[in-house]
């Protein structure tokens, strides 16, 4: 699984507002967005929508969507054959009660039927389905405060890893904190520093491919037991081919055996050579069916070392 995590600061912006990205077959201007649209100088959604890679029938994940500003912004984007899930921690929504009926006017707006809202606590991130892109904005500095748990950016990290699709995208924005500051600045500031943000998501993207690495070596275990179960069930049984030589040549010699001392192999084997049935000495068919049977041993054991020659070649 290939996977991409992507760092979009907000203090540098201006390289993507440079290169002109073309024009998007959606439209910021939407009616539908009401007041967002003010905030759009500041926040440059084209842009950063561009950047992401979001695209129509994409199924996308707004992490901590707030008042729903790109949340609105994805539905368009992804269209009717599209997703989006707007999930907010249990713990943000008790301190964020504003934001609340918000993102609930959007999931009953007939305009953004594609958008579901998920609450869920923070640490155990997941989503109905696997993801193109997870998106958080201005909000990744949180987890790691005390009203959230606090809760550990790794686990968060290995849990969106694990909901992207194979090469899916996990895009964080936030306020650029001072280098080198770390998380000191992400209560009082609601800053961070770009550096412990890539640290946090390598490190979820190493927890996750270890997770997966675990699975399959456990998976293959599983398989390997399986697999020789059913070879033990399906084993052909082993005809000891020389005895069996062994004891057609005794009945050509005229040697015989012991009923009680034959086992169900040698009994069958010893039927092929009576087939033309037992007849008398004084019977004028006896030297034929005499000569009949000794065909059939020989026959036999013609067919045999044939089949023990095979397994020797098998073998080495």
């Amino acid at each position: 699984m290939k996977m991409l995590a992507s760092l979009a600061l907000a203090g540098s912006l201006g390289a993507c507002a440079s290169a002109g990205p073309s024009k998007p077959p959606w439209s910021l201007d939407d009616p539908s967005r009401g007041k967002d649209r003010e905030a759009d100088v500041g926040r440059h959604p084209a842009e950063l929508a561009a950047f992401a890679g979001v695209k129509a029938g994409d199924t996308v994940v707004d992490l901590i969507p707030g008042s729903g500003y790109f949340t609105r912004i994805f539905s368009l984007i992804v269209g009717p054959t599209g997703h989006v899930y707007a999930v907010t921690p249990d713990e943000y929504a008790k301190e964020a009660t504003v934001t609340g009926p918000l993102l609930a006017a959007i999931a009953k707006d007939p305009h953004f039927a594609n958008v579901s809202l998920i609450t869920e606590p923070a640490a155990a991130f997941a989503i109905p389905t696997k993801a193109d892109v997870v998106w958080t904005s201005q909000n990744y500095h949180d987890y790691p405060d005390k009203f959230m748990g606090p809760t550990d950016p790794s686990v968060l990290n290995a849990a969106v890893f694990a909901a992207l699709k194979p090469g899916g995208v996990f895009v964080v924005v936030d306020h650029v904190a001072e280098a080198g500051s770390g998380l000191r600045d992400t209560e009082t500031l609601h800053r961070i520093d770009p550096e412990i943000v890539k640290t946090q998501v390598r490190r979820g993207l190493q927890a996750r491919r270890r997770e997966r690495r675990a699975t399959r070596r456990l998976r293959f275990a599983q398989g390997d037991r399986v697999r020789r179960q059913r070879a033990r069930a399906h084993r052909p049984v082993r005809v000891p081919f020389p005895q069996a030589v062994a004891v057609c040549r005794r009945q050509l010699d005229g040697t015989s055996l012991s009923r009680r001392t034959k086992p169900p192999w040698r009994r069958d084997l010893l039927a092929r050579g009576r087939r033309v049935g037992h007849v008398r000495d004084d019977d004028p068919r006896s030297c034929s069916a005499r000569s009949r049977r000794e065909r059939v041993l020989q026959s036999t054991i013609c067919r045999l070392e044939a089949a023990i020659r095979r397994w020797h070649a098998g073998c080495s």
